[in-house]
């Protein structure tokens, strides 16, 4: 799996981490690979770069699927990046912001599962 634009081994340029570059350099990724249209699936803070795709290269898009995160014009566009204390582990900061240990149920099987 590779790093988005300076991330993990990338290079750490000074520019270019708005979320229409960040979907240009996807887009640019899948062509190198050889895909001309692809479905795209974003969640959490990788939702707004996927809608991007969607949004800029619908040409290229054959399906979008977001999750775990709200959808422009539906709701307020959230930062992506919010304060630690809403980063908790318990879950997403935008669905479930009980925190950890006050009644979290986790799904059947999943680690740390109370069910």
């Amino acid at each position: 799996m590779p790093d988005q634009r300076g991330i993990g081994l990338t290079e750490k340029p000074d520019g270019g981490y708005d979320t229409g570059t960040l979907a240009g350099d996807m887009v640019a990724l899948m062509a190198a690979l050889g895909h001309t249209r692809f479905a795209v699936h974003g969640t959490d803070t990788g939702m707004p770069i996927a809608y991007a795709i969607a949004a800029d290269h619908r040409e290229r898009v054959e399906r979008l699927i977001v999750s775990d995160a709200p959808l422009p014009g539906a709701s307020p566009s959230p930062p992506l990046f919010v304060p630690p204390v809403l980063n908790n582990p318990a879950g997403s900061p935008w669905f479930d912001r009980r925190p950890v240990g006050h009644g979290r149920n986790h799904a059947p099987g999943r680690r740390g599962s109370s069910a």
